[in-house]
């Protein structure tokens, strides 16, 4: 979705409530479903099932942004710069976008990276929107702890152990 006035009131629970409404028609025509995601969009997909486990016969969470207190308030404080940065990276005409530069200039930043997952990454920054990100939001202001035991489907957790991992 769009994020603007009210829905950037509380972005995460719009993200939430637009996941929702994406999965319970497909759930309903298709039946249960293994669902994948990946940060934000594994912190969503954790709620979602911990909601409607009837929705879901398991979960592949990768690096789920399940934050601590500091680290979600890191990522509030740094959300108006990391959205002028990723702006600033993609330019303003978006469609003319110099994509081998710009996936020069990802891989000096992101070095360890797979030169072939940077297409898909500059692809995300392309169609993300600024507005939601300068609001710093990527996970739940509700401590994850609180809610987790409510999630009955199977899911695999992966997680890094480096410095940067979001999984304490």
């Amino acid at each position: 979705p769009s994020f603007t006035g009210e829905t950037l009131a509380d972005p995460i629970e719009a993200a939430r409530l637009a996941l929702e409404q994406s999965i319970a028609p497909l759930v309903a025509k298709y039946g249960r479903a293994i669902a994948v995601g990946h940060s934000m969009g594994a912190a969503l997909l954790s709620r979602a099932a911990a909601d409607h486990p009837e929705w879901f016969t398991g979960l592949i969470l990768e690096d789920p942004a399940w934050l601590t207190p500091e680290q979600a308030a890191r990522y509030r404080a740094n959300g108006p710069a990391e959205a002028k940065r990723i702006g600033d990276m993609v330019g303003r005409e978006r469609e003319t976008i110099d994509t081998i530069d710009t996936i020069d200039t990802i891989n000096v930043d992101y070095p360890l990276w797979p030169r072939t997952e940077l297409a898909g990454w500059l692809q995300a920054k392309l169609n993300v929107d600024l507005d939601f990100v300068a609001t710093g939001a990527v996970g739940y202001t509700e401590p994850w702890q609180t809610w987790l035991g409510d999630l009955t489907v199977p899911t695999l957790v992966l997680s890094s152990d480096g410095d940067d991992t979001l999984l304490n």
